[in-house]
C-alpha cells in the first residue's frame, strides 16, 4: 500500500461496507433496516480513476457506502457469482477468490477462512457485503471526498507476486494477424491467437502516451523473440492505428504494442473458444455529402463467430462513450439488416423472480426474445442472440463485446421490472417503457419507433401501462457500438400483470409489436 496501516484504517472508515449487487428472492431486512435504505443518501463512485455507471447508484447507509458488484468487478476485469442454495457470493479478481455467505461473519479467502467486521444481508433482491472486508483481500486502497460524496476504489497499489526464477508458460502466442477498414469505414483489428484457451487474467491492457500507444500484455506465455519486431504498417493518412508492432517484453511476457495517431481506446473481446483475442479500434469517418454512405461487412449466419467487423455507428468502448450519428448511420448501407437480442439475466443471477416464485425474469425475457428472433428472421432480418443456451448469464461486457464484433446495426435488449421488497406484491408500480443512451440521437429513434409500434395511435397496443420512453447510463446502452434500446415489458412484481408475464398470448403480443417496432425503424432508412 502506499499509505499506512493507521491512515488506511481511516480511509476506510468512512468506507465501512460495499454493495454486490444482485436480485435474490423471497428475501428482505427487517423494517427498522428498510428504513435505514429509505433514507440513504446517493454518491459517486470512481474505480481506478474512472467514473462507474450503473443502475443502481451507490449509496450511503449509516456512514456506510455500498456500491454495485457488476459495475465494479467487472470493469476491473473480475468475475461474481451467486450460489441461490449456499447464500453465498463469490468474487474473484487479481488471482483472488474471496467467497462471502449471507448473515455470516465467516468468510473465505483463497481458501482461508476469515472473520469480518460486517455480515453481508439482504435488501431488496440485493446482496450488500462489507468493503473493508473485501478491499484489504483484494489489495486495494479506498478513499472518500466528501466535498463530492465521492467514493474511490483503487487496485493499482496491488503488489504482484514474486516472480519465479524459471518462469511457468502456460502456452504461446501463435499468431498475429491485422485488418483494416477503407477510407469511409474506419477500422483497425489485431486477431492474436493463442495455443491455449485464455482467460482476462491471461492479459493486461494499457493505455500510453507521448507518443500514442496501446499495449496488451499476455503474461506466461511465449512468442516472438528478440527485439521489437514491427510487421505491420498502416500507411493511411487519417488511421487511428499506425502500427502493430510484438515482442517478448519479458521471459515471461509477451508484448504487442498498436502505435497510434491519435489517443483511443478499443474494443476487446475473446472468441468462442478463449483461444483468440480481438482489439478493434473503429472510427467512422464523418459525411461530408449528403450522398456519402458507410458500408459494412457482416457475417453470413446466425451462430457465433470469431469474424471482427466493423459497426455503422460512432463506436463506444468499456472506456469512452461517442454519440451515435444519425447522420452517418444508414443500416440499409450493405444491403443487410442485423439484430442483436440481448435476453437479460440467466438462471443463475440471484433472485429476479415474481414474489410467489412462480415466474423467473430470465425465463420470460429468453422466451420474448425468441419470438422477436423468429419473427425477424421470417422478415429477412439477420439476428444473432448473445445467450446460446436457456439458462447462462454472460458478463454485460461481453455481451456488448459481441454485439460490437458481429457488426450489427441495432442492439435490443430484453428485460421486464420488478418493485418492492422482493417479498410481497407491489401493485403501485406497473407498466412497458423503453431505454435508451443519452447522447445517442439514433437509440433516441430506435426506442421512437419501437414505442409507438407498442402503444400506436389506433389498433391493439400491448395492453398495459406506458411508462414512456427514457435515458439510462445502462452498460449495455452505453457501451454498444450501435444504436441500443432495453425495454422493461412490465412488472412480475405486480398481481395483475404478472398474469399477463406468464400468458403465451401476451408474450406472442409483445414480441411481434417489438418486431414491428424494429422493422418500422428498419423501414426509415432507404
Amino acid at each position: 500500500m502506499n499509505v499506512s496501516r493507521s491512515v488506511y484504517q481511516k480511509i476506510l472508515a468512512y468506507i465501512l461496507t460495499a454493495a454486490l449487487v444482485f436480485t435474490l428472492a423471497a428475501s428482505f431486512l427487517p423494517a427498522a433496516q428498510a428504513d435505514e435504505f429509505r433514507s440513504s443518501t446517493n454518491v459517486k463512485l470512481v474505480v481506478n480513476g474512472t467514473p462507474v455507471s450503473s443502475d443502481v447508484a451507490p449509496i450511503i447507509i449509516n456512514e456506510r457506502t455500498m456500491i454495485p458488484a457488476r459495475a465494479v468487478f467487472e470493469q476491473l476485469g473480475g468475475t461474481v457469482s451467486w450460489n441461490e442454495a449456499s447464500q453465498q457470493v463469490t468474487v474473484q479478481l487479481s488471482g483472488h477468490t474471496v467467497v462471502l455467505t449471507i448473515q455470516s461473519l465467516n468468510a473465505t479467502v483463497d481458501g482461508v477462512l476469515k472473520t469480518m467486521d460486517a455480515v453481508p444481508r439482504l435488501y431488496q433482491g440485493r446482496t450488500l457485503i462489507p468493503i473493508r472486508f473485501v478491499a484489504e483481500a483484494l489489495g486495494a486502497t479506498v478513499g472518500w471526498d466528501n466535498a463530492t460524496r465521492t467514493a474511490t476504489i483503487n487496485l493499482g497499489g496491488v503488489q504482484p507476486a514474486p516472480t519465479p526464477s524459471v518462469p511457468a508458460t502456460k502456452g504461446s502466442i501463435t499468431a498475429v494477424s491485422v485488418t483494416y477498414g477503407t477510407d469511409s469505414n474506419l477500422y483497425t483489428t489485431v486477431k492474436i491467437t493463442s495455443s491455449v484457451a485464455m482467460t482476462t487474467s491471461d492479459y493486461s491492457l494499457m493505455t500510453l502516451t507521448g507518443p500514442n500507444r496501446y499495449v496488451v500484455d499476455f503474461t506466461n506465455f511465449t512468442g516472438t523473440s528478440g527485439s521489437l519486431k514491427t510487421f505491420a504498417k498502416n500507411t493511411r493518412s487519417n488511421a487511428v492505428v499506425t502500427g502493430i508492432r510484438t515482442a517478448m517484453h519479458r521471459d515471461d511476457q509477451f508484448r504487442l504494442v498498436c502505435d497510434l495517431s491519435k489517443a483511443a481506446t478499443p474494443t476487446v473481446s475473446l472468441s468462442g473458444d478463449k483461444k483468440t483475442l480481438f482489439v478493434t479500434f473503429a472510427e467512422v469517418k464523418s459525411s461530408t455529402s449528403t450522398t456519402t454512405t458507410t458500408t459494412t461487412t457482416k457475417p453470413t449466419t446466425s451462430t457465433s463467430t470469431t469474424t471482427t467487423t466493423k459497426p455503422t455507428t460512432s463506436t463506444t468502448t468499456t472506456t469512452t462513450t461517442t454519440t451515435t450519428s444519425g447522420s452517418t448511420y444508414n443500416p440499409r448501407a450493405d444491403k443487410k439488416l442485423v439484430v442483436v437480442l440481448d435476453p437479460g439475466h440467466g438462471a443463475s443471477t440471484a433472485g429476479k423472480r415474481s414474489p410467489d416464485g412462480t415466474l423467473r425474469e430470465y425465463e420470460l425475457n429468453r422466451d420474448i426474445a425468441y419470438r422477436m428472433r423468429d419473427i425477424l428472421k421470417a422478415n429477412g432480418i439477420t439476428v444473432y442472440m448473445t445467450v446460446s443456451d436457456k439458462t447462462s448469464d454472460p458478463s454485460l461486457a461481453s455481451r456488448v463485446n459481441y454485439a460490437n464484433r458481429v457488426g450489427a446495426d441495432i442492439f435490443v435488449s430484453v428485460h421486464a421490472n420488478a418493485f418492492g421488497n422482493g417479498v410481497d406484491w407491489e401493485d403501485q408500480a406497473k407498466g412497458w417503457e423503453i431505454y435508451y443512451y443519452a447522447t445517442s440521437s439514433v437509440g433516441k429513434k430506435l426506442a421512437q419507433y419501437i414505442h409507438d409500434a407498442n402503444y400506436p395511435s389506433s389498433g391493439t397496443n400491448i395492453g398495459i401501462n406506458d411508462r414512456g420512453i427514457k435515458t439510462a447510463n445502462f452498460y449495455v446502452l452505453k457501451y454498444t457500438s450501435m444504436p441500443a434500446v432495453l425495454i422493461e415489458h412490465g412488472f412480475y412484481t405486480s398481481s395483475t400483470e404478472i398474469k399477463l408475464l406468464k400468458s403465451s398470448t401476451w408474450r406472442q403480443k409483445a414480441a411481434q409489436l417489438d418486431a414491428n417496432g424494429i422493422m418500422n425503424f428498419f423501414k426509415s432508412y432507404k
